[in-house]
């Protein structure tokens, strides 16, 4: 599994833990993270050259075959090298499904910690059921309500009470989003996966190359809500 980057609040407190769901059980036999810095195009299209935040330092991966909430138990633990990319073999291949990163400490001992890249490797053994569970729903959300409209494999939304369009496609539950705001003048993606009512992922603009956190929980159905604004895109005319 691989990421696009990720900085923490600069007032978080240690440890921080990031959590992942391989597509089903597999044998895990090295994890690799990436300190190394890359520019960043920020929203007013300026370019960031240096990096915000300490790297990675003290780290551990913990794995589970039961379920997201555990129990864990950990496969390693070492030191990441500051900016560079660090791999590390397990002491011996371990069966997970998901995995947790418990980030323990930073290169400069406190503030805000960042991280480039992570990659696991190994192989599945048993590829899980996808699921075919609908979507559909309201759910919320810190910036405001994002509503989605499952048919079959693909997926109309809305977000902001209409402040933004959403299309895309539905597979197993990993969704597939493009995004558009005609009042902002801006379009971009995100990828999200649905568990247990929630949503979990990350969008983009079309330069990112890191993605902000698309965290949502599902709040009503579509039948029970006031969608407003939100009715033509979820239900256009035929």
């Amino acid at each position: 599994c691989r990421g696009r980057g990720w900085l923490s609040e600069k007032d978080a407190a240690f440890p921080h833990t990031l959590n992942f769901e391989l597509a089903g059980t597999g044998k895990v036999r090295a994890v690799a993270l990436d300190n190394r810095f890359a520019p960043v195009v920020r929203e007013d299209g300026s370019m960031s050259q240096t990096a915000e935040g300490s790297p990675v330092r003290r780290f551990a991966l913990l794995g589970s075959t039961v379920g997201p909430d555990g129990p864990f138990e950990t496969l390693v633990a070492g030191e990441a090298k500051a900016d560079a990319r660090t791999l590390i073999k397990l002491p011996k291949e371990a069966s997970a499904r998901w995995l947790r990163l418990r980030i323990d400490s930073n290169w400069k001992g406190g503030g805000a910690t960042r991280l480039s890249d992570l990659a696991v490797f190994g192989e599945l053994d048993q590829r899980g059921s996808a699921g075919e569970a609908d979507v559909s729903g309201v759910y919320a959300h810190e910036y405001g309500p994002i509503a989605l409209r499952q048919s079959g494999q693909d997926l109309r939304g809305c977000y902001n009470n209409g402040l933004g369009m959403l299309r895309g496609t539905v597979f197993g539950r990993i969704l597939r989003l493009a995004w558009f705001s005609k009042e902002e003048g801006s379009i971009g993606s995100a990828t999200l996966v649905a568990a247990n009512g929630k949503l979990y992922g990350f969008w983009y603009r079309p330069e990112d190359k890191m993605g902000s956190p698309w965290n949502a929980v599902r709040e009503t159905t579509l039948t029970d809500a006031d969608l407003g604004a939100c009715r033509a895109a979820l239900y256009p005319p035929a």
